[in-house]
């Protein structure tokens, strides 16, 4: 008797995906690995390696793309093989420079500078993907006024504002990716809240 062993694709990059397998239960001794690529159903890549190795890397891929890979174990009792419906389903990741992607700024704070101004303030994100293209400031008071704001700076100072008011603030912020083709923002900052 011979099992396929247990599959997991354990890494991932734009032109590359990482298989790893554990041994199968096997009448006999193992000799060997064959590891097949699909796309489309079709044979693009095969591997052949010792009973040792239980990891293989698939290289040359197209970034974000999906590939089905097959898993033949060798033994001196048979050959076993997932079939290729049974494949394991693996996606390389998109081109770095075509993703946009960036977290929520860090550290954000609203203080009062006097009693008609507000300065809003912001650390960098701690997770970008592209080039920063402008933060979205918006202020909104109690008293139905919105002020929208964009900036490149890590700060923002709302002039003109009518004492007593309730003032929040959220911060997005808005980039690119580094091919220039595809943006993104972070989600709009949960509100930061003061009183004039």
């Amino acid at each position: 008797m011979l099992t396929v062993p247990a599959r997991q694709i354990t890494a991932a990059t734009p032109t590359s995906i990482t298989l790893t397998w554990g041994t199968p239960r096997v009448v006999g001794q193992i000799t060997g690995y064959e590891v097949s690529t699909f796309v489309d159903g079709k044979r693009v890549s095969s591997g052949l390696l010792p009973a040792s190795v239980h990891t293989y890397t698939l290289t040359g891929l197209k970034p974000d793309s999906t590939y089905m890979t097959t898993l033949t174990s060798r033994a001196s009792s048979g050959v076993t093989t997932a079939s290729l419906s049974g494949g394991l389903c693996g996606r390389s990741l998109k081109d770095p420079r075509t993703v946009a992607y960036v977290s929520n700024p860090a550290s954000t704070k609203i203080v009062k500078t006097n009693s008609t101004s507000v300065q809003v303030s912001w650390g960098l994100p701690t997770r970008l993907q592209g080039k920063i293209v402008r933060y979205e400031v918006r202020l909104r008071g109690n008293d139905g006024t919105t002020r929208n704001l964009n900036t490149t700076t890590l700060n923002r100072t709302f002039t003109g504002l009518n004492p007593g008011t309730v003032y929040t603030a959220s911060i997005k912020t808005v980039v690119v990716s580094l091919d220039g083709k595809n943006t993104g923002s972070s989600q709009t900052m949960p509100t930061l809240r003061i009183r004039l």
